[in-house]
């Protein structure tokens, strides 16, 4: 496993903690430490490609929202990741990748042009001859809370 995907994993389990798993507050901290170092170790790289910067950026800005410690310039680095993200979007092709870079960056920005191209995607999403997988239920959920809010 690479350390993006590592990132990603890390991140997505402190944000979507399993309800059913027990986490000691040991285990809790030691995740958390984790997270953080990783993504400022990760932090100063870059994507070779538009397709790896957005799985990058989308596990860094993760990594930050699901830490509770600083590192004394979290906040910087979650506004530089958003830039990055931003001008990441237009590169990419439509896909469950930039529908969650779209959801995640309108969660922090609030910026209705991202909910609107994040919906406009699933909604086109919905009417494929597939249903929805999993991941998309819970990334169109995780928008409608955003909106709602």
């Amino acid at each position: 496993m690479n350390r993006t995907q590592k990132l990603y994993e890390l991140a997505h389990g402190l944000l979507y903690p399993d309800s059913g798993a027990d986490c000691y507050p040991e285990e809790f901290r030691v995740r958390h430490a984790e997270t953080l170092r990783l993504a400022d170790e990760l932090f100063a790289l870059r994507g070779a490609t538009p397709d790896e910067e957005g799985r990058l950026c989308l596990a860094l800005l993760m990594g930050y929202m699901a830490t509770i410690y600083d590192s004394g310039d979290k906040a910087q680095r979650r506004a530089a990741v958003l830039d990055r993200i931003v001008r990441v979007l237009p590169e990419l092709e439509p896909s469950l990748l930039k529908c969650r870079l779209l959801v995640y960056a309108y969660g922090e920005l609030f910026d209705e042009r991202l909910a609107a191209e994040a919906l406009a995607l699933l909604r086109d999403r919905e009417v494929a001859p597939a249903p929805l997988s999993s991941d998309e239920r819970e990334l169109l959920d995780a928008l409608r809370d955003l909106m709602a809010y």
